[in-house]
């Protein structure tokens, strides 16, 4: 039976969750309003110019918009509170009488925290993921020996098809998703058991995953902004305000939504030609240790010590499996955080003391503050919490010096 809860622990989660919340609605109402356009265009992708990835929540937010007489803005600011506020009560209801190693954990600057850090995170699709982290860390610990079952991962496989129709990246963090839930519940199934509800939660998003890749269509973009009326003429305005050359127009302004026929080679090219030093500086090897240091604080504080090394061997699987996004894209801080937050919907409730094997929770804290001045952000910015130190966005511009001298001869 767990103390009673210190009044501490009370005003720590209550302001953070306060804190987090204003930036929410703050930062929602203005991409509402029309402004951070591709926060809002993320959302406006849809299959009204064809089949292609990320499609399905423009057609239902412009269908809904049609059948309810709301905005699409309206709708845009509706769903993502509402996604928002469960996810705000699974964590005041789940971390209410959390030990302080716990809480703690929220305030790390890839986990909750990271919306107050870097604000352009909020509204994106991640949104969902997190939302469905939260929701099977829910199901699974209360549906007794049948949550997390095989008959359980296949029949939410349905509902990840369905995400990833709306982003297909989401199909990166499922084996994550299905190992860490695994690991969060109270008895926790043996490394082939659980490889089996990793393929059995994979199966259908897999299938989808495929069937976008062999059937997405290049999109004229100016017919696709046509269709959306005004959403799309104030979109197409933020995407040429923003265009970018990289052997093609690859419009970056508008969200998802300027993009879509960005061929893997652009982006592979923009990626490891104008931002590898960068990448290993601060991205690959800082976020690395990161995630190795969450990793060891979520399996430390899994309730089956026994199970503690499959635990470990499994995650880190499962952090393989997000690897890609890490090639052919710059959203180092996002994906941290999205990962992060995974650990966060199923961080196991034991009672820590103030000493986690051996370590003092604090020097945990500290360790990763630290570390995250040297992260690269979602939003592109030299670094990610408060913007880093200036001595190393320095070393990175003198690193790629000779790497940009090579690649203009």
């Amino acid at each position: 039976m767990r103390s009673a809860f210190p009044r501490v622990h009370v005003v720590a989660l209550t302001l953070l969750l306060l804190v987090c919340g204003f930036c929410i609605f703050r930062f929602l109402a203005a991409s509402a309003a029309g402004q951070n356009a591709w926060t809002y265009g993320d959302w406006m992708t849809s299959y009204a110019a064809g089949f292609t990835r990320r499609g399905l929540s423009g057609t239902v937010i412009n269908s809904v918009s049609t059948i309810s007489r709301l905005s699409t803005p309206q709708l845009f600011l509706l769903i993502n509170l509402a996604l928002y506020a469960f996810i705000g009560l699974r964590i005041a209801l789940t971390y209410g009488r959390a030990p302080a190693s716990n809480i703690l954990f929220l305030f790390f600057p890839t986990s909750l925290a990271f919306l107050i850090w870097d604000a352009a995170i909020i509204g994106r699709k991640d949104t969902l993921l997190i939302a469905f982290a939260f929701m099977t860390s829910l199901l699974a610990r209360h549906g007794g020996e049948r949550g997390g079952s095989l008959h359980f991962w296949f029949a939410l496989s349905l509902a990840l098809a369905v995400l990833v129709l709306i982003h297909d990246s989401f199909v990166f963090f499922i084996p994550l998703l299905v190992v860490v839930t695994c690991a969060g519940s109270a008895a926790v199934p043996k490394s082939l058991a659980v490889l089996k509800r990793v393929f059995a939660a994979s199966s259908l998003p897999g299938l989808v995953f495929l069937m976008l890749i062999a059937f997405r269509q290049p999109l004229d973009l100016d017919l696709l902004f046509d269709a959306l009326g005004s959403d799309g003429a104030n979109l197409r305005a933020a995407c040429r305000a923003s265009q970018v050359a990289s052997g093609r127009d690859a419009w970056m302004g508008g969200g998802s939504i300027c993009y879509l026929n960005t061929p893997l080679s652009v982006s592979l090219r923009h990626v490891w030609q104008d931002l590898a030093p960068i990448l290993i500086a601060r991205s690959m090897v800082t976020g690395g240790v990161l995630l190795a240091i969450t990793t060891g604080y979520f399996v430390i504080l899994t309730t089956d010590a026994a199970a503690r090394g499959r635990i470990a061997l499994l995650i880190v699987l499962g952090l393989l499996a997000t690897l890609p996004l890490y090639a052919i894209a710059i959203d180092w801080g996002r994906w941290l955080y999205m990962t992060t937050m995974i650990f966060a919907a199923n961080l196991p409730p034991r009672d820590g003391a103030s000493r986690i094997g051996g370590i003092s929770v604090w020097s945990f804290c500290a360790a990763i503050a630290a570390l995250s001045l040297t992260t690269v952000s979602h939003t592109r910015s030299p670094m990610f919490t408060m913007r880093g130190l200036e001595v190393v966005t320095k070393a990175a511009d003198i690193a790629r010096r000779p790497y940009s001298t090579l690649n203009q001869r």
